[in-house]
């Protein structure tokens, strides 16, 4: 039988485990009317890093599409389901961010599609009644709640996988060019990009005077999601001097038989930085 002696050691580890589980699991709780519920999503959209799932009734906010365009566009992976009437509204930003490049789905359930849900990054749950919209923020009794409990957080991201799966293809990603990260940057930095169909692609950096410094892809990809990481070298493997210089993505028909009958149907130009 154990003596004290080594018993109360071990309780007291015990113990300071499961405190220091407790306090790592956080809840935050935050009211409108202009209670700082716009701002709480808007600072964990900013925080992003790599996906944001999204399931929400009403959508009107501007500050809040804005936010997930700035996300987006340096390669942050969105999905967003709408109610099918609320997206029709004429407030909604269901519009505003599909032509934005941001995959949004209409719930196709007879009923409405009521959830208030954001999962970012798989790690923290936002939820509530708070709708994002300007009368949820200024006039209306809303609340919002931040989860940081995985085992709750993994529940909502579940759901949301299971609600994208049902109603998956009722409109189609477009294919874009994200802005490269971080930029400026020193030594190397990340290129990523979205493709709507399986495609040939090529990607490109040119410095300022258009000249090619080296080719980073040059190959059919799939659709969806793809990054590439260049180490600021040229092709002979040299590094190149800092300055301007950009990367062009140009994506071809991936169905023709031959490479040289294949159409050029899109091509996207961006700029960066590269600092020493």
């Amino acid at each position: 039988m154990l003596s004290n002696r080594v018993l109360i050691p071990i309780y007291r580890s015990v113990v300071l485990f499961l405190l220091t589980a407790n306090l790592q699991a956080d809840t935050r709780v935050f009211f409108s009317p202009k209670g700082g519920c716009t701002n709480e999503v808007i600072t964990h959209i900013n925080n992003a890093q790599k996906t944001i799932d999204i399931a929400i009734y009403s959508f009107t906010s501007e500050p809040i599409a804005h936010a997930l365009v700035r996300v987006e566009d340096r390669g942050v992976q969105i999905r967003i389901l709408m109610d099918k009437q609320q997206a029709k509204g004429r407030h909604s930003k269901a519009t505003f961010l599909f032509n934005n490049g941001i995959p949004v789905t209409l719930d196709r359930h007879s009923g409405c599609m009521h959830n208030k849900i954001a999962v970012i990054d798989s790690a923290v749950v936002l939820t509530g009644s708070f709708n994002w919209s300007k009368n949820a923020e200024e006039r209306n009794e809303e609340n919002l709640l931040v989860i940081d409990d995985l085992e709750i957080v993994n529940i909502y991201q579940k759901r949301l996988d299971y609600l994208w799966k049902y109603n998956k293809g009722i409109r189609k990603m477009a294919t874009k060019l994200f802005q490269n990260y971080p930029n400026p940057f020193i030594g190397s930095t990340w290129i990523k990009y979205r493709l709507a169909e399986d495609s040939d692609v090529s990607i490109s950096i040119y410095n300022l005077l258009g000249r090619k410094i080296v080719s980073l892809v040059s190959d059919n990809r799939n659709a969806g999601y793809h990054s590439i990481r260049w180490n600021g070298r040229d092709k002979s493997g040299k590094k190149v001097v800092s300055g301007i210089y950009f990367y062009r993505l140009c994506v071809r028909d991936g169905y023709t038989a031959t490479p040289q009958k294949r159409d050029l149907h899109f091509v996207s130009t961006r700029k960066m930085y590269l600092v020493k």
